[in-house]
């Protein structure tokens, strides 16, 4: 009986040990749920204002959230509790905010989960498309705290300088990751702190800002003027040290609302479910029109290098392993220069890639296929299917006025536009092809283009007969030169004693809104009926299955 008595003890107090676990499970359950309640935080990216849509995922904001959710995961122990509280939307095309989906869709969230930050990833064509998005958010609930980051804000930071007031509670800009975080914290500490209350908060933790990782800082309006907290103050701003990608988690795709449809948007690969990623950043060249550029090449033996290393490999390779668990498939590199890395780099990257077997495509230039041709070979086996290259114009004179000379227009660096193409076709690549029309020209007074029929012909011809001799061309999109804030173009232009309205949408309408972007600010000379001649034309001379538009 004693032993029987023993063991009745002893099976009572394992069931209650059981039974105090499982309260324990269930209130940390409702503790998590609470507290993604009561912290609910919106970020999304500003729709284009057009039926057109920049399909995928938006890498940039994931980098930029990279660090909370981190964060997040470690407090919560749960993705699905990080995603509660933060979502993360990319929005299809919107050309008119009112009376839209997103409109509706905004309204009900904020109604119901009153969030108390709502964070607004940024371009300069979709920046009236953020606007709109602040202006509901704060009808609903005045004390939402909005901040607006992202490449626009990167290249506006003189601008609201000189401006003196910003267009949101906070707008971040450069390295942000850490500087939204420490924001966050603020906010999550002080749940019923109004957006004035708030930024007193964050003057108050300057040095804690200032401690920050990455080069970045973080701008605000007060009462007494336009302010500002930066990460790595101690040092001087031109020191400060970037981060490099290796220096983030990885970036949280799970947070994406309709995930797995976004990843469906890059048709190159068909319906494969495709994650755009990154193994670099910036530009080792300096094309007029774009802001990735550092403006001067480096070399690493023979082949150019990105402004920040490439990532350590391990670190892509965890990224690789997550992806594959995850059921993706295909695997597009947001490098704005894929191919410059070293060769020793890339071979170890293609190691990699082959292991796990992804499809893959990137883009890159003319002359960076040429100098990893020796590489061709395996980066076909490792499973590269596809590569977009910016060939923009054929006109020499057109090329040397934005930084692209190829002599003529035929060669660039020793090898003619049918080497490439060939070369590509050899090693069984297809390719897409970017043109651009409307190019500024410097030794204009008011950088009137030299671009006409003549030279818009001669390009859209020149890419009609390479497509009919290289079947490996998937498509050629058409774009027109648009002035964006920090790009060599519009630096020049402004330096002439000219303003650029950035965010204005004065080309909305036929022919413009059929091309890329091309409802935004252009060059002198670009008129309604330059721009109908080259839809139409190139809508005689290219396959219309081919002609991206």
């Amino acid at each position: 009986m004693t032993l029987e008595k023993n063991l009745t003890e002893e099976r009572r107090k394992s069931l209650t040990i059981l039974d105090e676990s499982q309260d324990m499970r269930i209130q940390h359950s409702s503790l998590e749920r609470n507290i993604a309640k009561s912290s609910n935080t919106l970020f999304l990216s500003a729709p284009y204002p057009g039926n057109q849509k920049f399909g995928g995922q938006p890498t940039g904001l994931l980098y930029a959230l990279s660090i909370l959710a981190d964060r997040k995961e470690s407090e919560y122990r749960s993705k699905e509790s990080v995603k509660e509280a933060l979502e993360v939307w990319c929005p299809s095309g919107t050309p008119e905010f009112e009376g839209s989906t997103l409109e509706k869709e905004l309204t009900r969230y904020v109604r119901e989960k009153k969030p108390k930050i709502v964070g607004v990833s940024t371009f300069s064509i979709s920046y009236k498309n953020a606007l709109h998005i602040r202006d509901l958010v704060k009808k609903l609930s005045p004390e939402t705290i909005v901040v607006f980051g992202g490449a626009h804000e990167d290249n506006s930071i003189s601008y609201y300088r000189k401006r003196g007031k910003i267009d949101a509670d906070f707008v971040i800009g450069g390295d942000g990751a850490y500087l939204l975080d420490e924001l966050y914290r603020i906010i999550e500490e002080n749940p019923n702190s109004s957006a004035d209350q708030i930024k007193e908060k964050v003057e108050k933790r300057r040095r804690e800002f200032g401690k920050s990782n990455g080069a970045g800082l973080m701008l605000f309006n007060t009462r007494d003027g336009l302010k500002d907290v930066q990460s790595q103050m101690s040092i001087d701003s031109n020191k400060r040290e970037p981060l490099k990608l290796d220096q983030l988690p990885l970036i949280p795709r799970y947070l994406l609302k309709d995930e797995d449809s976004l990843s469906r948007q890059f048709t190159i690969f068909g319906d494969k479910k495709t994650a755009q990623v990154m193994v670099g950043q910036g530009c080792p060249f300096g094309c007029g029109f774009c802001s990735e550029g550092i403006k001067r090449t480096w070399y690493d033996e023979d082949s150019p290098k990105s402004i920040n290393p490439a990532r350590n490999i391990n670190h892509v390779e965890r990224e690789l392993q997550k992806l594959k668990k995850e059921g993706y498939q295909a695997i597009f590199f947001d490098d704005s220069t894929f191919f410059a890395k070293s060769k020793d780099y890339m071979a170890k990257l293609l190691s990699l890639l082959r292991k796990y077997n992804f499809e893959w495509g990137c883009q890159t230039t003319q002359n960076s296929v040429h100098q990893m041709e020796s590489l061709l070979p395996e980066m076909r086996k490792s499973g590269l299917s596809y590569v977009y290259m910016g060939i923009e114009h054929y006109d020499g004179q057109m090329r040397d006025s934005f930084g692209k000379s190829i002599g003529g227009g035929n060669k660039f660096n020793g090898y003619s536009i049918e080497d490439t193409f060939k070369l590509l076709q050899d090693n069984g690549l297809r390719t897409g092809i970017s043109l651009t029309f409307g190019h500024p020209d410097p030794a204009s007074p008011d950088e009137e283009t030299r671009e006409s029929k003549t030279t818009a012909s001669y390009s859209i011809d020149r890419t009609a007969e390479l497509m009919d001799k290289f079947p490996n061309i998937a498509g050629v999109s058409l774009n027109l030169i648009t002035y964006h804030p920090g790009t060599p173009n519009s630096e020049r232009f402004e330096r002439k004693g000219r303003n650029i309205e950035y965010t204005s949408h004065p080309n909305k309408r036929f022919p413009f809104t059929s091309f890329e972007e091309g409802i935004g600010p252009h060059p002198k000379g670009m008129t309604d009926g330059l721009a109908s001649y080259i839809f139409d034309y190139a809508k005689q001379r290219i396959k219309e299955e081919k002609l991206w538009m």
